[in-house]
């Protein structure tokens, strides 16, 4: 069992049974006993991606999912659906993801079925991976954004410059040809 915690600090247990599962499959249309498949068997219906992309891709999905989950428990708080989704913003809701994909995966191991394991951790381990490089670029495109913006501020003030310079020729008195006027006291 898996747990998380709320914005509104707290603690929720996963436990994904059997039973979870059916109510998963009944009420949302997801099969959680099929990380790799799409769902869509029906011939003319468009191809999904897999389930385990699916959840990674809508977090809308994965907290309906995670409330499917939990429901009981809110249940028996007195918890509403839009109680238990405001509550789970940012790091909650990242920390939701972790704890039902660990728990996911460690369903299929007590299932015995080694195929999803593997691929939900392997998910996982994609997730983490792609969270580094995420966070390796972002100096990099600060900087860029950062010189880009630079270039950007000394070509106006060159654009800037050069309109003061044509303005000060046109209405300077050597540039018309007439003599300045007399000028009053």
């Amino acid at each position: 069992m898996h747990t998380f915690t709320d914005t509104e600090n707290r603690t929720w247990e996963l436990a994904l049974t059997i039973g979870a599962v059916k109510r998963t499959r009944a009420e949302l249309k997801v099969n959680l006993l099929d990380p790799l498949g799409t769902g869509a068997k029906r011939s003319g219906v468009k191809k999904r991606p897999p389930l385990l992309t699916r959840l990674q891709l809508d977090p809308i999905l994965l907290i309906d999912v995670i409330w499917v989950l939990v429901r009981p428990e809110a249940d028996r708080q007195g918890i509403t659906d839009e109680q238990f989704a405001e509550a789970l913003g940012g790091d909650a809701a990242y920390e939701a993801f972790q704890a039902f994909m660990a728990e996911w995966r460690d369903f299929f191991q007590r299932l015995r079925r080694e195929t999803e394991a593997r691929a939900v951790e392997a998910n996982l381990a994609m997730v983490a991976a792609e969270d580094k490089r995420t966070a390796a670029m972002v100096p990099r495109a600060t900087e860029a954004a950062q010189k880009a913006a630079e270039r950007q501020r000394e070509r106006a003030i060159e654009k800037i410059e050069a309109l003061g310079a044509c303005e000060t020729a046109t209405s300077s008195p050597e540039s018309s040809g007439s003599a300045p006027g007399p000028s009053t006291p």
